[in-house]
């Protein structure tokens, strides 16, 4: 296993008024899978490309934005990237200092044929491009597809779920709320998606 770590306090950043940013670059050779854990994250955009990297661009606010790091471990083929706190975090166990950190958004670009995991349990989500397959779980959240061509399982607890596709077989399941959909030109990708308390409005890309 090999793991990589990003210290915005290190390298990597600019600070201006309590606010952090992060561009990185990680070449993908021999990755087919990558995951994304990434908690406390308001706003996630998730871009599909035709290159063989793996771009992160994070805007992180709040008084200990500066003790944040970004940690990707490379497993064989499979890829996981996390942002935690780092061990010189002030009252690293104190649970109540969360509040002083708040990564308010981030765009992440990868290669169209990489199967892509995204869990995060305060994102809203967009995902944007041809994918081969996008799993995504948010707990409080929303999540958009874009002009979306690929495969896709979308679980979304507490939000709702916005779907402009080019086509598919499409899956829906609004538990508590409503479901909408345009007639969507059937087509080989699989789209499942599922909100516990939010409504499903599914378009077709014009």
């Amino acid at each position: 296993m090999k793991s990589s770590f990003f210290l915005l306090w290190l390298t990597g950043f600019l600070t201006l008024q309590a606010q952090t940013r992060i561009n990185h670059l990680e070449s993908l050779e021999g990755i087919k899978i990558i995951r994304f854990f990434l908690d406390e994250v308001t706003n996630v955009q998730i871009l599909s490309t035709q290159e063989n990297i793996l771009v992160v661009k994070m805007l992180q606010d709040g008084e200990y934005a500066s003790f944040l790091q970004l940690k990707i471990v490379r497993e064989k083929s499979e890829m996981s990237v996390y942002n935690q706190k780092n061990l010189t975090f002030p009252n690293y166990d104190d649970k109540l200092s969360a509040h002083k950190i708040i990564a308010q958004e981030a765009v992440i670009e990868l290669p169209e044929d990489i199967i892509v995991y995204f869990e995060s349990n305060t994102s809203n989500l967009k995902a944007s491009g041809k994918f081969k397959n996008l799993t995504a779980q948010l707990l409080n959240g929303d999540a958009n597809l874009l002009a979306f061509d690929g495969n896709a399982k979308i679980y979304c607890a507490n939000g709702n779920i916005h779907a402009i596709v080019i086509s598919g077989l499409i899956h829906a399941e609004a538990q508590a709320g409503n479901f909408i959909s345009e007639k969507i030109p059937e087509g080989k990708n699989l789209i499942y998606l599922k909100t516990l308390s939010g409504n499903i409005d599914v378009r077709k890309t014009k």
